[in-house]
C-alpha cells in the first residue's frame, strides 16, 4: 500500500528502533490501527511494515475526512516524537504547501457555494494565513516556521542538521548568516540589553500562582527577585526549551527577524498552556493596543492595563525612569478571583467581553 506524502514528512523508524516494533507487535499483536485515505497509509506506516515483515493481516481505519487531513496526521504524530521546536518548524515547513492546497480547495468551495446561492464571491472572509496552521499544528512559533523557510532556500545543508537535531534554528541562523548585533530595546531611549522587573509585580504574581517554577526568558542576575525553580537565559534559548508549571514572562522589547519578540514569546506561551505543559501563567507585555498580536490576548484573557509606566531596573540596580509605554499584565489559569483581587492594586483588570474561557 502507498504512503500519503502528509504522513512521509516523519522519517520511517530504522535499526533498533524498528526491531523494537516488529517484537513488540509479535509479542503483544498490533495495539492501534493503520489509519488509511482514499487508498494510502496517513499514519501507521511503521506498523504497517512490521506487520507485512511478520506476516500478519494489518488492521485499518479509514479517517472520515471530516475537516484538515494534514492537523488530523500532526496530532497522531506529533505526540509519539520528542521533537524539539527546531524539528518542529522544519516538520511545519514541509506541510506548508499541503496546508496552502487544503486552503484553495476550501477556497474553491466557498466560491462554488456562495455562486450557487446567488452572493458575491467578495462576502468570503479570508482563510488563515498557512504559515500560521503550520505552526499552530505542529507546536512551534511562526517565526522558526520564517527562519526554517529562509534555510531552506539559502543553505537547505544547514536545514537537514536542523531537521536531524544536530542544530537549533538560532545556532542555524548564526552559523549560516553569521552573529547579528542586540537589537536596542525600544521601549527606552537608553541604549540596553537587560531590564528587570519591579519585584512588587513579581510577589504579585507568585501570589497569585503560589509560586514560579519557570521564567523562560530571563538572566542569573534577575533570579535575585524571580527566584523561580528553572530559568533559561538567552544562550539556552527559552523558546527551544520544555516549559512546564507555573510561568513567569517578561519577553524580550526586542525584535527578531521583523517580528516582535513580545508577540513570538507570547505566541508561544498561549500554545503551551493551550497543551497543558503550562498550568498557569502571568504574562507582562506593552500595552500594544492596534497590534493584532496584543489585540487577540486581551480579547481573551484576563488582563491588568498598569496604571503608571513601569521604572525598570537596569543590571546595575538603578532605573533609567519610566518606560515610555504602558505595561499590561495578562493571566493564564484558573484562579482568575485571584488575579483581579491581586493586581487592581496596579490598575485596571478587564476580562474578555464573553467571560474568561479557562478551557484550553
Amino acid at each position: 500500500m502507498e504512503f500519503h506524502p502528509v504522513a512521509n514528512v516523519f522519517p520511517l523508524m530504522t535499526g533498533d528502533e524498528f526491531d523494537a516494533l516488529v517484537t513488540d507487535i509479535a509479542e503483544n499483536g498490533q495495539l492501534e490501527p493503520i489509519w488509511t485515505h482514499q487508498g494510502q497509509i496517513i499514519d501507521g506506516r511503521n506498523r504497517y511494515r512490521a506487520c507485512c515483515q511478520l506476516g500478519l493481516v494489518p488492521e485499518y481505519r479509514e479517517w472520515a475526512g471530516i475537516g484538515s487531513l494534514v492537523a488530523f496526521v500532526m496530532s497522531m504524530n506529533l505526540h509519539r516524537r520528542h521533537l524539539t521546536s527546531s524539528q518542529r518548524a522544519v516538520v511545519a515547513l514541509d506541510i506548508l504547501p499541503m496546508l496552502e492546497d487544503e486552503a484553495e480547495q476550501e477556497r474553491r468551495r466557498k466560491i462554488s457555494e456562495y455562486r450557487s446561492t446567488g452572493e458575491t464571491v467578495q462576502t468570503i472572509a479570508p482563510s488563515e494565513k498557512s504559515r500560521d496552521k503550520a505552526a499552530e499544528y505542529t507546536g512551534t512559533n511562526r517565526q522558526y516556521v520564517s527562519d526554517a523557510k529562509r534555510l531552506r532556500d539559502e543553505a537547505p545543508e544547514i536545514l537537514e542538521r536542523v531537521r536531524s537535531g544536530e542544530l537549533s534554528i538560532p545556532e542555524a541562523k548564526r552559523e549560516t548568516f553569521g552573529a547579528t548585533q542586540p537589537v536596542e530595546v525600544t521601549i527606552f531611549s537608553h541604549k540596553t540589553v537587560e531590564y528587570y522587573t519591579p519585584p512588587e509585580f513579581i510577589q504579585a504574581a507568585r501570589s497569585v500562582m503560589g509560586d514560579i517554577d519557570l521564567d523562560p526568558a530571563s538572566c542569573k542576575e534577575a533570579q535575585q527577585n524571580v527566584m523561580a525553580g528553572t530559568f533559561f537565559t538567552k544562550d539556552d534559548d527559552g523558546l527551544e526549551q520544555p516549559w512546564h508549571g507555573r510561568v513567569w514572562l517578561n519577553p524580550p522589547y526586542s525584535k527578531d527577524g521583523g517580528r516582535s519578540n513580545q508577540e513570538t514569546w507570547s505566541t508561544h506561551l498561549v500554545e503551551q498552556f493551550r497543551s497543558g505543559n503550562v498550568t498557569e501563567a502571568v504574562l507582562l507585555v506593552k500595552a500594544a493596543l492596534g497590534y493584532k498580536w496584543f489585540e487577540n490576548l486581551w480579547y481573551e484573557w484576563p488582563v491588568c492595563f498598569v496604571r503608571t509606566r513601569l521604572s525598570f531596573i537596569r543590571e546595575d540596580g538603578d532605573s533609567d525612569g519610566q518606560s515610555k509605554q504602558g505595561t499590561a499584565m495578562l493571566y493564564f489559569g484558573e484562579h482568575v478571583g485571584t488575579f483581579i483581587e491581586v493586581f487592581r492594586e496596579f490598575g485596571r483588570v478587564i476580562l474578555p467581553t464573553d467571560g474568561y474561557r479557562s478551557l484550553r
